[in-house]
């Protein structure tokens, strides 16, 4: 019986803790990220913003669209660089088997996360090709044209739209141009 529940749902995953990078991601993770990998470690608390939740199989530093894993190069990049303007630091000492045995350790948190659609519904959707310039595309306007109409919008130079003259108050501004 459990040799054919093994070859109708294949073997079943190896739990984080008894894999080869378990001591690695004990030393260097489980304070922020927890021995269960869900972003609960005795010292989340104290960071900010809190720690990745790896149960989720959802990583932030990614280079693949929204609803794809991470591939195993993005999770290198995040743990040699570390992720900006948060707490986890940059792990350079790390060799190369090392990093690959913890990332095995962080992918088996949420090993069907791999594979397996987004749980909220989210999928990838196509936009079709960027619109071609026009009307309503803020352009800086040159020096030699830009005034300052009010004192607070000092520093902030109006704009020309791409397609006309009309002249808006700052860059995020739309052109007040109808389009046809």
């Amino acid at each position: 019986m459990a040799v054919a529940l093994t070859a109708a749902w294949g073997t079943p995953p190896t739990p984080p803790a008894t894999r080869r990078g378990w001591p690695i991601y004990e030393r260097f993770c489980v304070a922020c990220h927890g021995a269960r990998g869900d972003g609960a470690g005795p010292a989340a608390p104290y960071v900010w913003p809190r720690p990745r939740d790896f149960t989720r199989g959802e990583f932030k530093w990614r280079s693949v669209p929204a609803g794809q894993s991470a591939t195993m190069e993005d999770l290198r990049t995040t743990i040699l660089r570390g992720a900006p303007g948060t707490s986890m630091p940059a792990f350079t000492a790390l060799t190369a088997a090392e990093l690959d045995d913890v990332i095995d350790v962080v992918r088996g948190f949420a090993p069907e996360a791999r594979d397996a659609p987004r749980s909220d519904g989210a999928r990838e959707i196509d936009l079709g090709a960027p619109p071609a310039p026009g009307c309503g595309e803020p352009r800086a306007a040159s020096p030699a044209t830009a005034t300052v109409t009010d004192a607070s919008r000092r520093g902030s130079p109006p704009t020309t739209c791409a397609c006309c003259t009309a002249r808006a108050p700052r860059a995020t501004s739309r052109c007040a141009t109808p389009r046809r």
